[in-house]
């Protein structure tokens, strides 16, 4: 039986060594791999649906986003009602990608961007609250929320930033419930996923 296993385990290293071990990453990551990154179908709860971001005007153009980017996905929850959307930028010029390197620890572009989301320039209240934080994920990563109490009702907006060399994820979301999917287990999804790709 011994004599076995030791045959086994010569053939088994065989194998790996004649197969270059495990297969690795191949593919060079596109804009167009936003879909497979991006896909939080299988983790979100039931209740969330797909948005068509077109017909909603949550599209890469109506965002105004740039050619870094990828196309938008989004999903909604109706109750509790909460939506959640996220892009994909691939940066490679070096200027553009300190910028938005930068931006992961400039709390007052953060701070602002909480702000203009909550308000969006119609709401004059000052009654928000921000909290931000830096979690141990990838080559860096940001997460923060803003609370707008108003007229009895309490919005809350937040983002969470992610990056792997030179992708880039953003997913943000728009609630008014307690209760609402947190963001990071989604952004740790898509960043495992990149593993599946070069870049």
């Amino acid at each position: 039986m011994k004599k076995l296993l030791v045959i086994s385990l010569v053939i088994m290293v065989l194998l790996l060594s004649a197969c270059g071990g495990p297969a690795a990453a191949t593919k060079k990551i596109t804009l167009g791999d936003y879909v497979t990154v991006l896909d939080s179908s299988k983790i979100l709860p039931d209740w969330f649906e797909p948005i068509n971001v077109v017909s909603e005007g949550l599209s890469k153009s109506d965002m105004g986003l740039d050619g870094n980017s990828s196309e938008i996905t989004a999903y909604i929850s109706q109750l509790p009602y909460q939506v959640i959307y996220s892009y994909l930028a691939i940066i490679e010029d070096a200027a553009d990608r300190a910028t938005a390197v930068d931006q992961f620890t400039d709390e007052t572009y953060l701070n602002q961007m909480i702000k203009m989301s909550l308000t969006a320039g119609f709401s004059q209240s000052e009654d928000i609250q921000i909290q931000i934080d830096y979690p141990d994920l990838g080559d860096g990563a940001v997460a923060g929320q803003g609370i707008l109490s108003e007229s009895g009702t309490d919005t809350c907006f937040e983002f969470f930033w992610g990056r792997s060399g030179n992708v880039f994820i953003y997913f943000y979301s728009f609630s008014y419930a307690d209760e609402k999917q947190p963001l990071e287990p989604l952004v740790k999804e898509a960043l495992k996923r990149l593993g599946n790709f070069t870049q």
